[in-house]
């Protein structure tokens, strides 16, 4: 499904490359025609579908507009990208709609080679700013977990008479706490990467709100508490004894996906013998992914 996203939006990127492509072929380079079309391929299918959808429409949408107004759309030059920005505004668009077409424009020109001009010019950026002060709206903070409630939930984690199951949910979700994850940031960490020191644990989440790169955003669970209760290392072996979990939201599942092996089974194996509190605590982490 997703190659055949990707296919889609190849094809309209390389109509956009055939109607601005405007350099002559390299006639004394060493690649082969297959070769180069090879890599055109590569280069057009490269990315997530719904970032070349993005990018490719709105250039589309540059170029209609051209079309509509009868302005001769190739070569681009600096007072079409001007013109096009002024009427956006006139429609009153949202802050981020001039700096998303500087960006669909680069990246469009990046995989096409087609020429335009620079994108970064005084004039535009005054347009932005102008654009952000009538219409922009000011930041809203997410708003912090009461530290009443962390305080409850640390000492849940910590009383055994609660049931297991819900007391490493609470526990996992303390962690995101004090790591400043989201939800859906967690689920991106591999929990064969999560060190842990005396300090707290480490990992790292591969893919986060504001970076979806894959470079990786390290972060630190640090061995703290509000409530004075060591709930970090709070949870033992033997809350991990049970035959099933009935659980929604992110809760274990009864198995592992590595394995297949039944969870209280592979927890009982990791804590034989010599194996460490951070072994059975990746098995677990491996778990609520």
């Amino acid at each position: 499904m997703e190659n055949a996203e990707k296919q889609k939006w190849a094809k309209r990127l390389k109509a956009i490359d055939h109607a601005g492509h405007n350099r002559e072929p390299d006639a004394g380079g060493i690649l082969s025609a297959e070769e180069r079309a090879r890599l055109r391929l590569l280069v057009f299918t490269s990315g997530a579908p719904a970032t070349m959808a993005n990018h490719i429409r709105r250039f589309e949408k540059f170029e209609l507009w051209a079309q509509m107004m009868q302005l001769a759309f190739y070569p681009i030059t600096d007072d079409l990208i001007l013109k096009y920005a002024m009427e956006l505004d006139t429609r009153e668009c949202g802050p981020t709609v001039v700096p998303s077409l500087r960006t669909a424009l680069k990246w469009v020109a990046f995989r096409t080679h087609i020429k335009i001009p620079s994108v970064e010019t005084a004039e535009i950026k005054a347009l932005e700013k102008k654009i952000f002060t009538e219409r922009g709206k000011p930041l809203k903070e997410a708003i912090a977990f009461p530290i009443e409630l962390v305080q409850a939930m640390e000492q849940f984690v910590v009383n055994p008479a609660h049931a297991a199951p819900a007391r490493v949910f609470l526990w996992w979700v303390l962690c995101m706490i004090f790591a400043s994850l989201r939800f859906d940031d967690a689920i991106h960490v591999k929990p064969h990467e999560i060190e842990v020191l005396p300090e707290g644990l480490f990992g790292i989440s591969w893919q986060t709100k504001t970076e979806r790169k894959r470079r990786g955003t390290k972060f630190m669970v640090p061995d703290i508490a509000f409530s004075k209760v060591a709930w970090f290392k709070a949870l033992t072996c033997s809350t991990f004894s049970f035959r099933s979990w009935n659980v929604t939201f992110g809760c274990p599942s009864s198995t592992l996906k590595s394995n297949g092996a039944p969870l209280h089974q592979t927890t009982h194996g990791l804590c034989s013998g010599s194996t460490t509190w951070s072994g059975w605590l990746v098995a677990t982490l491996d778990s609520l992914r």
